[in-house]
């Protein structure tokens, strides 16, 4: 009865109509979302460019019908080559295009703070290249272009990360505010820049209709070493 009425709720909760299924097999990551949310799109793959596949530690995780969160494992980029698979039903055309963001971190030879809730610079769009009708490949990405910030404003972003870290049991808050005051720039030690999200944006139309955003995907990149 107490299983009944747990699976009852679930699917109360997380209605069949609405679940997605995100599964990585032999190094390809495939998506299924819901049709009723993604009408032209019924599904996706995806493959790194590299000849190895994706890292063991790489995670895909989807974020509602509309959206793919993918955790890359550090060293590891977001160069991939993107499958669409049409719904039958939904003759479009597709377009995907690209963006990626960049962070700031403090390190302290090896151990580092990531400041991804604070400033970045973020990219304008610009396409993937596309390699045959509905696959794609994301381009490479580097840079380290970031946004000025006075050496108050980094002391502060990290005495808040700091307080955080004290309130979770670990970190030394005067260690990296220590750290922070040495930073003359974005681009000198103890702070460095470094890509940490590249998004990637699946757009449709039917015909002469508008462009319209039916999918995302998110890679999130680790920084430090």
């Amino acid at each position: 009865m107490k299983t009944l009425l747990a699976l009852l709720l679930l699917l109360t909760i997380f209605p069949l109509s609405t679940l997605s299924a995100a599964e990585a097999d032999d190094g390809v990551i495939r998506f299924f979302p819901a049709a009723t949310e993604t009408k032209p799109l019924k599904g996706l793959e995806i493959r790194h460019q590299e000849a190895t596949g994706f890292a063991p530690d790489t995670r895909a995780v989807p974020d509602g019908n509309k959206r793919l969160e993918v955790s890359l494992a550090l060293g590891e980029t977001a160069d991939t080559v993107i499958r669409l698979l049409p719904a039958a039903d939904f003759p479009s055309e597709f377009r995907v295009e690209q963006q990626y963001e960049t962070s700031l971190s403090l390190t302290d030879s090896g151990p580092h703070m990531d400041l991804l809730d604070w400033r970045h610079h973020v990219s304008d769009w610009e396409p993937c290249q596309r390699l045959k009708e509905n696959t794609f490949a994301t381009r490479q990405v580097a840079s380290e272009e970031f946004p000025t910030f006075s050496r108050a404003e980094i002391v502060a972003a990290v005495r808040e990360v700091a307080k955080q870290w004290q309130e979770q049991g670990y970190g030394d808050g005067d260690r990296w505010e220590g750290l922070a005051a040495q930073c003359e720039s974005a681009h000198t030690l103890p702070c460095a820049v470094g890509v940490s999200a590249v998004r990637v944006r699946i757009l449709a139309r039917q015909g002469a209709e508008e462009w319209r955003q039916v999918f995302e995907v998110v890679y999130s990149l680790p920084l430090g070493c």
